[in-house]
């Protein structure tokens, strides 16, 4: 059997070599990778064998679900994260290490009730998760850089992450 190491590495490079590098930094990755050679250290090839499909499916959904240098693109979607709220936008400058996003209008969809329950200090809002919106480019819409950060694998400004695509979230319950 090859150093799982090395096939590790071989599998993600064929299956996204743009995406590599940040797929086999990805925490998430990780701890997988590390589950599996706990498991190959201990004899077990059945668990390490699952375990690398679960990579493998890992590194093929990686570039439609997350936001790298190598696969940004001006006037794509994506969504800022502040604590528990998310703002959608679209990217409208691209540097080796930064992107520049413009707020986009999202409108709630109208038919969206927010369901509160009364109860202790406030109410609580139970069907929040079925928020729905329809987005648009706002030409004034606030304008913020991120910077890549090779630590955290993502692009990031303070406490403000950036994903890949839009998904506006308002957090009735926060």
């Amino acid at each position: 059997m090859t150093n799982l190491i090395e096939r590790v590495n071989t599998m993600v490079e064929k299956i996204d070599s743009a995406n590599a590098e940040y797929i086999l930094n990805d925490n998430s990755f990780q701890s997988k990778f590390d589950t599996a050679q706990r498991f190959e250290a201990k004899g077990d090839i059945e668990m390490v064998e699952y375990i690398v499909g679960d990579l493998q499916k890992f590194a093929e959904e990686y570039n439609e679900k997350n936001l790298t240098p190598a696969n940004v693109q001006v006037g794509e979607g994506v969504t800022m994260h502040l604590y528990s709220d998310a703002h959608a936008g679209t990217i409208i400058k691209k540097t080796k290490l930064s992107i520049t996003v413009q707020r986009d209008k999202a409108t709630l969809d109208p038919n969206f009730k927010p369901e509160i329950v009364v109860g202790g200090f406030a109410g609580h809002c139970t069907n929040q998760n079925e928020q729905t919106y329809s987005y648009e480019r706002d030409e004034n819409g606030t304008i913020e850089t991120f910077r890549w950060s090779k630590k955290y694998n993502r692009y990031q400004n303070k406490s403000v992450n950036v994903y890949k695509g839009r998904h506006e979230f308002y957090d009735y319950n926060f």
